[in-house]
């Protein structure tokens, strides 16, 4: 039974795969391509296909894998010049080679499509027959010519047959391009004859280009306006409009005077570049515009100038022309007509030409200009008023002074001067010696508009006259042209001359702290044969060393007069003191010369003082009351040399100053300084005294805390003796007050302590409870326990006698319970209780007793010091009695 069912399933299983291989053969039959072609499958089937194992089908005998040749195509140009990427500027030709593999010619399609225009469509495909011949060597190769002659743009395109790899196919595009583009510029207005518009103008742009972009257009426009000498550049918008297929045009419009350059380029894409366009012309609209500047217009008076004045005469005209300028002058000098100034060539830039005219002479003269343009307009005309050109200041002639030595030489002074446009109210003239002042000793005079003569009389040959002399001359004319003459001289028919140098003459006579160099200048005709410097000091005089003590130098000569510059050095002149200076010499005509005597305002002295003033008060001190209702102070000030101010401060306030006069007035009669204080002072005062020498040295004094005052409080407090008894009053009064206190409180402490006292020593017998110690019971009418009564206490605590009446005590204020002790009263108002005594209650009053401070530091047979009331002070008996009302109340609240 068993086998059975074993070949069962071996019939099974066998039927089963035959089913599934007869399904195999009936879906992978080979079909007719995978019977014959073995090309493209590559020997059709794999020998390890089922259906061989079944027998279905054979395998070929030797199975051979056929070749197959795919077809291309190749494409090579004569002319590759290119420009811009597919432009190109002659014919092209096309060779194309195709290979047709296992396809033939017929499967290969050449088309060419074309357009004359680059901005036009191509139009249809046409198809190209071209002939093809076989390349030698090369199977099934072949190649044909394609040529593309004409201008225009080619869209060139090879498809052939369609293979495993994909289509076959070729395609180009480009440009051919042989004809340069053409630009041309028109206006809609004839120019003037000068070559200008007289009124606005537009231009047409017109370009001609197969393949035109508008891009390429390079258009500048420049404008230069009439008066400016910078051309600016003008934006040109808007579109090229086609006027045919192959020519574009732009309008562009020229409104403005002015000049204008315009500059066009064109290139086309091929490289061709159109003949650019370089226009240059001007619009001008409007009359010329004249006008003349002066480079001087700073006019002395009025009309008259005293420096050179350049005329520039402009013409703002686009289309100028120098012949139509008029220009009139006119020229005077002196009331004669002379030659005008010469006019320079004009000079052009742009529409702006300029002349000028130079005036560097003296004289009156006149301009007047005018224009006119070609086209006729005429200009403002310009008209200016006369003026004069003075370029000379007035002459001036000095005479009668001799120029060398002066001996017995006539001196008289004659100035004369003249000038046709002279100002008369500014001629100045003066004489002036040094020690006679102003000379006005005039012996003829004339003035006139034009010019004048001034004669000074003769100086007599007397000793004063002998001085250093200042002729000074200053006049201007109308165009303020001035002259100013200083001549210096000397008279010397008795001698030297001497003059200080200015810092010298700021020394004479002054008081300083620092004396510098004091220079001194010694004028003489003849040279000196000796000299000498004495310095006196106070009353002590010294001849001083040259090279050391001072320096000499010398100057002039015969011709001239001959000066000595001395220089005496600050360092003679350290010490304090009154100083004077004399200069002695004798000339080679044996004249005799003393800077002290020669001239007055030569002497040289003065005081050198580095000393401070003194100053004291002689009846004023510091913090000290004045009982008065007026209070003169006095105070001295004293100064080596002399003072020169004198002021006086009161709380800050300048109340009085001295100086000048009075000082001298005090000095001389040797008395002090005094002011006078009012006695109203309610608080301190402040005195400050400031005195200056006349050499700047300064001293302060100063006085505070003062008073003057009637007030006798305020003289009380501020008296020093006074106010030392008052405090030495105040201090025993306090002292007796503090000893009055002292004695009345321990008068009644000793009265308090004898009251409170009790018995305190052991086998006194205990007074009754209702009468004992000086802490009554706060209840006398409970009965006193029996002696063997205890007092029951908490386990902790055990009971404790306590003691009977009129038994001895050791302490009746203070009773112990084991390790805490507690006033007495505190147990027999527990027993007053009816409540026991709890260790809660125990631990209570024994804290409360803690708090009232009970118990002492001190002990005494495990008694507190407490037993002997006498000798609690006050303090601490009113510490008992509070501390037997606290537990009186915590024992009522326990109760309670």
């Amino acid at each position: 039974m068993n086998y059975r069912i074993h070949s069962l399933k071996q019939v099974v299983l066998f039927l089963t795969v035959i089913t599934f291989l007869g399904l195999v053969t009936i879906v992978r039959a080979p079909s007719f391509a995978e019977s014959f072609d073995f090309g493209e499958k590559e020997a059709a089937l794999s020998m390890t296909d089922p259906r061989y194992a079944l027998g279905i089908i054979k395998p070929p005998i030797n199975p051979v894998k056929p070749v197959i040749t795919y077809p291309s195509v190749k494409v090579t140009y004569n002319n590759n010049q290119s420009y811009s990427g597919n432009y190109y500027r002659t014919s092209r030709t096309a060779t194309i080679r195709i290979v047709t593999g296992n396809w033939t010619l017929d499967d290969f399609y050449i088309g060419v499509r074309y357009s004359p225009y680059y901005f036009q469509d191509f139009g249809q495909v046409q198809k190209q027959n071209i002939t093809f011949i076989p390349v030698s060597g090369l199977d099934r190769t072949y190649e044909g010519k394609l040529t593309f002659k004409k201008d225009g743009h080619y869209g060139f395109v090879i498809e052939g047959p369609t293979t495993i790899t994909g289509q076959v196919s070729f395609s180009d595009y480009f440009l051919i391009d042989s004809v340069p583009p053409v630009i041309e510029l028109t206006f809609d207005k004839e120019k003037e004859e000068g070559g200008f518009y007289s009124e606005a103008v537009t231009g047409t742009l017109l370009v001609t280009e197969n393949n035109f972009d508008e891009k390429d257009v390079k258009i500048s426009i420049k404008h230069k306006p009439p008066g400016q000498n910078d051309f600016m550049n003008i934006a040109v918008s808007g579109p090229f409009k086609n006027e045919t297929v192959t020519s574009f045009s732009k309008m562009i419009s020229f409104t403005e005077e002015g000049v204008y350059k315009v500059d066009i380029t064109y290139k086309d894409p091929v490289g061709y570049s159109a003949k650019p366009i370089n226009e240059e012309f001007s619009i001008d609209k409007a009359a010329p515009v004249l006008s003349v500047q002066f480079d001087n217009n700073e006019a002395a008076t009025s009309n008259f100038y005293n420096k050179i004045r350049k005329a520039t005469i402009v013409v703002e005209e686009t289309n100028f022309d120098p012949e139509l300028v008029e220009i009139e002058q006119s020229a005077s000098r002196n009331g004669e007509d002379v030659e005008p100034p010469v006019v320079s060539d004009w000079r052009s830039d742009g529409s702006k030409h300029t002349a000028e005219i130079l005036y560097d002479a003296d004289g009156e003269y006149s301009l007047a200009v005018s224009c006119t343009d070609i086209v006729g307009r005429q200009s403002e005309p310009y008209k200016g008023e006369k003026f004069v050109i003075d370029l000379s200041p007035p002459s001036l002639t000095v005479t009668g002074i001799p120029a060398g030595a002066n001996g017995q030489t006539r001196v008289a002074p004659i100035i004369e001067y003249n000038d046709s446009h002279l100002v008369p109210e500014s001629v100045d003239i003066q004489l002036e010696g040094q020690r006679r002042g102003v000379i006005r000793d005039i012996k003829d005079l004339k003035a006139e508009s034009t010019g004048g003569r001034v004669e000074y009389m003769e100086f007599p040959h007397t000793r004063e006259m002998d001085d250093l002399y200042t002729l000074t001359v200053n006049m201007a004319d109308k165009a303020n042209n001035t002259v100013s003459e200083t001549i210096r001289f000397s008279v010397n028919r008795f001698g030297s001359t001497y003059a200080l140098s200015d810092e010298t003459k700021a020394l004479a006579g002054t008081y300083v702290k620092k004396a510098p160099d004091v220079s001194v200048t010694e004028t003489n005709v003849n040279k000196l044969t000796m000299n000498r410097v004495t310095l006196f000091k106070d009353n002590l005089s010294t001849t001083l060393k040259e090279g050391v003590d001072y320096s000499l130098e010398q100057n002039g000569d015969a011709d001239t007069f001959y000066q000595y510059s001395y220089r005496v050095h600050g360092k003679n002149f350290l010490e304090d003191g009154m100083y004077r200076l004399s200069f002695n010499s004798k000339d080679s005509a044996g004249n005799l010369s003393d800077s002290s005597s020669a001239l007055e305002g030569t002497d040289i002295s003065f005081v050198v003082d580095n000393t401070a003033p003194i100053v004291s008060f002689l009846n004023l001190e510091d913090g000290k009351a004045y009982e008065a209702s007026e209070y003169d102070v006095i105070f001295s000030a004293d100064d080596n040399a002399k003072l020169a101010s004198v002021t006086l401060y009161l709380d800050g306030e300048t109340v009085r100053e001295w100086s000048g006069s009075s000082i001298d007035e005090l000095v001389s009669r040797r008395e002090d300084f005094l002011y006078t204080l009012k006695g109203d002072s309610k608080s301190a005062r402040h005195l400050r005294v400031v005195c200056v020498d006349a050499a700047g040295n300064q001293t302060e004094k100063e006085v505070s805390g003062f008073y003057v005052t009637t007030n006798w409080w305020v003289n009380i407090m501020n008296n020093e003796q006074i106010r030392i008894l008052v405090y030495v009053g105040a201090a025993l009064a306090c002292l007796l007050t503090a000893f009055m206190v002292y004695f009345i409180l321990s008068r009644r402490s000793k009265k308090r302590r004898k009251l409170h006292s009790e018995p305190s020593h052991p086998g006194v017998p205990m007074p009754a409870r209702s009468t004992s110690g000086p802490f009554p019971s706060p209840y006398p009418s409970a009965p006193m326990p029996a002696q063997s009564s205890t007092v029951p206490l908490s386990p902790q605590y055990p009971a404790a006698p306590l003691p009977t009446e009129g038994s001895t005590v050791m302490n009746p204020y203070v009773y112990r319970g084991k390790d805490k002790e507690f006033p007495q009263d505190m147990w027999e108002n527990k027993l007053r209780s009816d409540q026991p005594v709890t260790n809660q209650l125990y631990d209570q009053l024994y804290q409360q007793s803690q708090h009232a401070g009970e118990v002492g530091e001190s002990e005494r047979d495990g008694y507190s010091d407490a037993s002997d009331p006498s000798k609690l002070d006050f303090g601490e008996t009113t510490l008992l009695a509070k501390r037997q009302t606290d537990e009186t109340t915590i024992l009522d609240e326990h109760r309670g």
